[in-house]
C-alpha cells in the first residue's frame, strides 16, 4: 500500500496540460493515469503471490541438506516408508500407511427381484511399524487395520484391529524364524499384500480356501542358485485372529516355492502384475499343504462357523509367470474334512475345490487391463463363479493407483450370490 501512495504522490507532481486532445481536463487525465498505474501494480502483486508460493519453498528446500535419500541420515523416505535410524545405527524403524477407498454397485440380474445397491466405504486403512531392534538380525512388525470393514476376526460377529504382531530372527542368510500373529505360508494371492493386488478384492478361491492369519511359530529357508527355491513351515493355534472354540487342536502349514527360470526382479514376485517388466521369462511354482486339527471355522482360521469342530486338510497349487509386462496367475485348491455326526447346513460344508485364472498386460505408461475367471464347487452342492474385467492406472506402482472393475458373480454359494458388480477403487500409501 505504501508503494501505491508513492505512485499517487509521483503522479501528482507531474505537469499535465490543462486539456488533452480527448477534451479531458488535466485533473481528470491525472486521475486516469493514477488508476492505470495502480491497477497494473495490483495485478503484478496478485501474480507475484502464487509465483512466490511456488518458488519460495523450492528455494528454501534447495538450501536444506537432503537427508531423506541417504541411508546414513537419521530420517529417510524410501520404498520402506519413513525410516528412523537410531544413534547406534542398528535400531531402524520404518513407518508406513495406506488407505483404500472403494465404491461398489451391485446390480441383480434381469430375472431377479432384488434391488440394486451402492456402497462407498474405506475398505482398508492400515498403519504399520517394522524394523530392526537391538541386533540387525532381530526384526519386529506390527500392523493395525483402522477401517471397520478391515477388522474381521474370522467370522461375522468377531473383530480384531491387529492384523500383524510378530518378531523374527535371521539365524543365517538362508534361515529365518518368526513368532507371533501373521500370515501363514498359504496361497500366493494371500501372501501378497492386499495393497499389491490387481483387483480391489482377492478372488473367490482365496476367499473360500485360504488359511489367512494365525498365531504361529514359523521357519523359513531360501536357497539361491540356478534354480532358486524356498520353504516355509508353520505350527499355529489354528483359530485365526480371534479364538473360535475351546480346544487344543493345532494347525500345521507348509509351502514350497520353486523358481525354475531364476529370481524375479525388484520384488516382482510379491506383487500382482509385471511392474518390473521382466526382460526374461520368470516363473514361480508353489504348493501348500495345511492340516487344521479340530477347526471351528470352514477355512480353519476364518470362514463360516461350523456346528462341530472338524479336521481340515487343504492342498493349494499356484503358478505365476511374468515377461515384458505380461502376467499370468493360476491358482487351484482342494479341501477335505473329517466326518461329523450332524451334516453341515447348506453353505457351511468346508469340503470342495476351486480354480482361478488372472491374465494382464501392463503398458509402459502405467495402464493395465486384467481379466479374472474363478469358480468353486463345494461338496454340499453349492457353487460359485466370477468373471471380471479390471482397468488399473498406476501412478506410483501399487502405492498410488486407481482401478475400475466390471464383472459378474453367479451361483449358489452364500459368499457370492447372483449379481453384476461395478467397482471404483483408489489407493494411496507409502
Amino acid at each position: 500500500m505504501s508503494a501505491i501512495r508513492g505512485v499517487r504522490r509521483f503522479t501528482a507532481s507531474l505537469q499535465f496540460p490543462r486539456t488533452t486532445h480527448l477534451g479531458l481536463s488535466a485533473r481528470t487525465a491525472q486521475l486516469h493515469f493514477v488508476d492505470i498505474v495502480t491497477n497494473l501494480q495490483r495485478t503484478a502483486i496478485a501474480l507475484a503471490i502464487p509465483v512466490a508460493a511456488i518458488l519460495w519453498p523450492a528455494a528454501i528446500a534447495a538450501q536444506i541438506p537432503d537427508t531423506t535419500s541417504r541411508s546414513s541420515g537419521p530420517v529417510r523416505l524410501d520404498d520402506d516408508g519413513i525410516t528412523f535410524v537410531g544413534s547406534d545405527s542398528v535400531t531402524r524403524l520404518s513407518f508406513r500407511f495406506r488407505a483404500q477407498l472403494l465404491a461398489q454397485a451391485n446390480v441383480p440380474p434381469g430375472d431377479s427381484d432384488g434391488d440394486a445397491t451402492l456402497n462407498a466405504l474405506v475398505r482398508r486403512a492400515r498403519i504399520r511399524v517394522g524394523g530392526t531392534l537391538w541386533d540387525p538380525r532381530f526384526r519386529v512388525s506390527v500392523q493395525a487395520g483402522l477401517a471397520p470393514a478391515d477388522q474381521s476376526g474370522g467370522d461375522p460377529g468377531t473383530t480384531s484391529m491387529i492384523t500383524d504382531a510378530n518378531v523374527s530372527w535371521q539365524q543365517t542368510d538362508e534361515l529365518r524364524f518368526t513368532a507371533g500373529l501373521g500370515k501363514l505360508p498359504g496361497n500366493r494371492q494371500q501372501t501378497i499384500s492386499s495393497g499389491a493386488l490387481q483387483f480391489a478384492e482377492r478372488g473367490v478361491v482365496n476367499n473360500t480356501f485360504t488359511t489367512d492369519r494365525d498365531y504361529m511359530v514359523m521357519a523359513s529357508y531360501q536357497r539361491d542358485g540356478s534354480t532358486p527355491w524356498s520353504w516355509h513351515g508353520a505350527v499355529s493355534a489354528g483359530e485365526g485372529r480371534a479364538s473360535a472354540g475351546p480346544d487344543i487342536g493345532l494347525a500345521y502349514t507348509t509351502r514350497l516355492d520353486i523358481r525354475p527360470l531364476g529370481e524375479f526382479s525388484d520384488g516382482n514376485e510379491s506383487q500382482e502384475g509385471d511392474h518390473a517388466r521382466e526382460p526374461e521369462p520368470r516363473l514361480l511354482l508353489g504348493v501348500v499343504v495345511s492340516h487344521n486339527d479340530r477347526a471351528w471355522r470352514s477355512r480353519g482360521q476364518a470362514g463360516v462357523r461350523l456346528t462341530d469342530p472338524r479336521d481340515l486338510t487343504t492342498i493349494m497349487l499356484d503358478a505365476m509367470l511374468k515377461y515384458q509386462g505380461w502376467s499370468l496367475y493360476l491358482e487351484g485348491a482342494h479341501r477335505e474334512a473329517g466326518s461329523v455326526a450332524v451334516p453341515p447346513a447348506a453353505g457351511a460344508d468346508p469340503r470342495g475345490k476351486g480354480g482361478l485364472l488372472q491374465l494382464s498386460y501392463l503398458t509402459r505408461a502405467g495402464w493395465e487391463p486384467a481379466l479374472r475367471l474363478g469358480r468353486v464347487e463345494m461338496r454340499d452342492g453349492t457353487d460359485g463363479s466370477q468373471a471380471s474385467l479390471n482397468l488399473a492406472r498406476y501412478l506410483d506402482r501399487h502405492r498410488i493407483k486407481y482401478m475400475l472393475e466390471a464383472g459378474r458373480e453367479w451361483g449358489s454359494a452364500p459368499s457370492l450370490g447372483e449379481r453384476w458388480l461395478f467397482r471404483a477403487n483408489f489407493e494411496v500409501g507409502i
